[in-house]
């Protein structure tokens, strides 16, 4: 759960409630598997980005931020490493505890009992790309970059994890250029942006049916 304040975020969202709309990018149907995951964790490829949407209210309220698609509020990048399917993403906690850069197994960022909803969008881009964004969330993990809890793109010391994973694209292709969203006097990289800059060739998601909750 990201540490934030719930009741300012309450107040800017509010206003992105009215004004955004729900046009959702095109996607693949659900997965109709109560093994997701684990089935998800079979399809991703090196490079791909990985998607969820944690089950607790300040990822719901996060999730608003992305204008068109609002089905997740957490990104990441998988990289094979040694055989392991690894997931760099910057994640913020209320006990203080991994406020950083982090790199864990796909299985466990996909684990649904966690999260509402999974997914995953493979992006076409090329190897010398992919090896680009690898090298630099390698030296970011090393840094330990931690997480930005004031949502500020314009800093590199500190990053939030669709920040991170939009500047370790562009780093990785200076062809490459993800739009920041600007509304309501608020400036940030949205997960919707990098999607629809990308275009993946497949993006795919599971939602947990809410009567089994």
């Amino acid at each position: 759960m990201y540490l934030i304040n719930v009741r300012l975020l309450w107040l800017f969202l509010s206003g992105l409630l009215y004004m955004s709309c729900n046009t959702a990018i095109a996607v693949k149907e659900p997965v109709a598997d109560l093994q997701a995951g684990a089935y998800f964790a079979t399809q991703v490829r090196n490079g791909d980005l990985v998607l969820r949407l944690g089950n607790d209210i300040t990822s719901n309220m996060l999730a608003q931020l992305n204008l068109r698609d609002k089905r997740f509020s957490h990104v990441g990048i998988c990289f094979i490493e040694n055989g392991a399917k690894m997931v760099y993403h910057s994640l913020g906690s209320e006990y203080g505890a991994h406020n950083f850069l982090r790199k864990d197994s796909l299985a466990v960022f996909f684990d649904l009992a966690d999260n509402l909803s999974i997914g995953y969008a493979q992006t076409g881009l090329d190897a010398g790309t992919i090896q680009q964004i690898h090298d630099t969330l390698q030296q970011w993990y090393q840094k330990q970059i931690p997480f930005d809890m004031d949502f500020d793109w314009q800093s590199d010391d500190k990053m939030y994890c669709s920040e991170m994973v939009a500047k370790a694209i562009m780093r990785g292709n200076n062809t490459i250029h993800i739009p920041i969203t600007d509304t309501l006097g608020r400036q940030y990289y949205a997960i919707d942006n990098i999607l629809s800059t990308l275009s993946p060739d497949t993006l795919a998601y599971y939602t947990r049916s809410l009567s089994k909750l």
